[in-house]
């Protein structure tokens, strides 16, 4: 019986728990584990081990720290990354002014 062991994707990274037997490190189940290896996966399917943790924690942190953070999100423009200089500049982003009487 083949055991895959205990694994988490984080975007393009891949975390695997492992254990140290006498023939080599072998996967393991998350309570036997006894490092946790990062690896990168690519665009045709193959790895790369990119580095290794005594503890998950540890392991995601550092997965968590390699990821593009996103820009923007619906309602805000990226691009605003400056104070508006006129009122005319001010409604691109906020939206149309309201109606006066």
């Amino acid at each position: 019986m083949s055991f895959k062991g205990f694994n988490v994707i984080v975007g393009r990274l891949q975390i695997r728990a492992m254990r140290q037997l006498p023939s080599g490190t072998v996967p393991a189940c998350q309570s036997d584990a006894e490092t946790y290896h990062v690896y990168r996966r690519n665009a045709d399917g193959s790895t790369q081990l990119q580095h290794t943790d005594v503890d998950f924690d540890s392991a995601f942190t550092y997965c968590a720290g390699l990821q593009r953070p996103m820009r923007g999100h619906a309602g805000i423009k990226p691009e605003m990354t400056h104070k508006p200089k006129s009122n005319k500049e001010r409604h691109l982003y906020v939206g149309r002014p309201l109606a006066t009487r």
